[in-house]
């Protein structure tokens, strides 16, 4: 991995750049200040897609971005489905007037903590960066530059303005006159007669020196001063700046010394402008790549990604993913992939030879798929990482582990014959997975597609089991209270889920040629429903569009066996 901070930026993104003219795609991991807000902000397994858009929304634009890690996978030149991988940590930090403030979350700090975050290199050298509108306002500001310089140099090519022409210029408007400063002692007077006298005698000699200073004093008599020197009307060949904020310097330059420090101002402030910009760079560089985008568990990812580099998250879920598909055509999900795929006959949801039973965190994943058999870096990243020395939640590491689970996902799914690093092929990969998880448990799948509207988890759909949604309950209603519900013959075949106090999901399998699975007599002022049912009486917010109201079409049961806590869905 290479560690991209503000001192060595300039050098890896031009490493960053030639990597990614070879890449066939490219894995992104971010660590954030924060992904949690208050009880308010809670998921629900009742939340709607737009919903829970709203609240991943409002915790992407409260909290910031600390690291970025980005691993651009280039194929070798043999056919085979193999990578040599380039991993990039970029620490970032928005510093231009205007960005983002900085929030921190007390227990992501402490778990970063304990990964070892490096708090002083993220403050201390982190790239700039700023958005769409920022970069605009900043590229405007430059362009206006250029052109008084130019306009400038034009000028000192003709004959030299008397002290009223320079006032009004191509029809502008002369400025707003000042109320000129009054000088009340004796002795202020004194101090600004001597220092302009002194000046003039300078003034008159033949041939000046090049550079004359007027003596240090405070802001007050420097305007005063100021005012004077405008009423002198010096020369195009005369030229003064304040140095320090502490004295005025009057100079002398001829007309190539003029042309000289023009250029030299022009490059300071494009030198300026591209350091401002900083990762907003790298960023315009992977849009405009168009290569898929490959991220474990990424919606976070890609909403920080957007708000941080892009502009303000749109309001509706529908204009995110028109948005984001507009930036990034082709994103992928490995903990998606991982865990909804298909076997290779495609006769079944689930890849019963390899259900990955130490889970589908990043970690577990990447050890189960023996990750490491096809971690091969590029030759100028090959000290990067060694394999003894694992960095989970470092960034750089996650993306690279991440992009590596992936290669190997695609080997366990797909055929031989179909494995190819053909655009063909990736586009194929998303066809199938072109979804990914709210959160894991969420009641819903979000479609990365924007023509495509959200579905049921697969969690909850499934011929074999029958999905309820209780509501009406109260405190006082344990897990007990909720499974009295169920018919005796089930109640070890179900299991319960809370949405929060008031809402319980119940899913029952193994259901046999019986219909009937709940006593009625237990109901005790609760409400029972097919979640089918449960989903026709949810209304939509207003400005979802129709697309996104596909999802209640569908049938549902409910996730697989885990224990929740109550009012928790991930």
């Amino acid at each position: 991995m290479v560690e991209v901070t503000s001192e060595n930026f300039e050098e890896s993104f031009k490493l960053f750049s030639g990597c990614l003219q070879d890449a066939a795609f490219v894995s992104i991991d971010l660590e954030m200040t924060g992904i949690q807000l208050g009880a308010e902000a809670a998921f629900k397994r009742t939340d709607s897609p737009q919903d829970r858009y709203k609240k991943m929304k409002d915790v992407a634009s409260h909290y910031s971005v600390i690291q970025v890690g980005l691993t651009l996978f280039c194929p070798k030149n043999d056919a085979t489905f193999s990578f040599e991988a380039c991993p990039f940590t970029f620490y970032v930090f928005p510093t231009e007037r205007g960005s983002s403030e900085i929030r921190l979350n007390g227990s992501t700090v402490t778990f970063l903590n304990k990964h070892g975050m490096d708090w002083v290199k993220w403050i201390r050298n982190g790239v700039p960066y700023v958005n769409k509108n920022l970069e605009e306002k900043l590229n405007t500001k430059l362009t206006n530059f250029k052109s008084k310089i130019a306009e400038k140099s034009k000028k000192d090519t003709a004959s030299s303005p008397t002290k009223n022409e320079s006032k009004a210029e191509s029809g502008d408007k002369p400025p707003a006159k000042r109320q000129k400063v009054l000088l009340n002692t004796d002795s202020d007077r004194l101090f600004v007669n001597n220092a302009i006298a002194n000046l003039q005698t300078w003034l008159d000699r033949d041939c000046p020196e090049g550079k004359y200073d007027l003596p240090e004093c405070n802001g007050f008599l420097r305007r005063a001063m100021h005012e004077r020197l405008d009423d002198l009307g010096l020369g195009k060949e005369f030229r003064r700046e304040t140095r320090d904020r502490k004295y005025i310097a009057v100079f002398r330059e001829n007309e190539d010394e003029r042309a000289k420090r023009d250029a030299e101002m022009l490059e300071a402030e494009e030198k300026s402008f591209v350091a401002k910009c900083g990762f907003r760079r790298v960023f315009t560089k992977l849009v405009d790549s168009r290569l898929p985008l490959i991220g474990h568990n990424l919606l976070y990812d890609i909403l920080f990604v957007f708000h941080s580099f892009q502009g303000p998250l749109p309001d509706t879920l529908q204009e995110f993913k028109v948005q984001v598909n507009a930036l990034f055509p082709c994103i992928l999900d490995t903990k998606y992939i991982s865990t909804f795929r298909k076997v290779k006959d495609n006769k079944s949801d689930f890849l019963q030879e390899h259900n990955f039973e130490k889970g589908t965190d990043l970690e577990s994943l990447y050890k189960q798929l023996e990750g490491d058999k096809v971690m091969k870096l590029k030759e100028e990243f090959a000290n990067c990482y060694k394999s003894e020395n694992e960095s989970y939640h470092e960034a750089g590491w996650d993306s690279l582990v991440t992009g590596c689970c992936f290669v190997q996902l695609c080997k366990l799914i797909y055929s031989e014959e179909d494995l190819s690093v053909t655009d063909a092929f990736l586009q194929k990969v998303f066809n199938d997975y072109s979804y990914m998880c709210f959160t894991l448990f969420s009641t819903f799948l979000f479609n990365l597609n924007a023509a495509e509207s959200e579905h049921l988890s697969p969690y909850m759909v499934g011929e074999d089991r029958v999905c309820f949604v209780v509501t009406g309950l109260t405190k006082d209603d344990k897990q007990d209270s909720v499974m009295a519900l169920v018919l005796p013959a089930y109640t070890n075949k179900s299991r319960i889920t809370w949405s929060d106090d008031a809402t319980a999901f119940i899913t029952i399998t193994e259901l046999g040629d019986q219909s009937k699975f709940i006593n009625e007599e237990n109901l005790s002022g609760k409400s029972i429903k097919p979640i089918q049912d449960w989903l026709k009486s949810i209304q939509a917010p207003k400005e979802e569009t129709d697309t996104q109201q596909g999802f209640f079409s569908w049938l549902a049961g409910l996730v697989r066996p885990q224990k929740r806590k109550r009012g928790q869905d991930d």
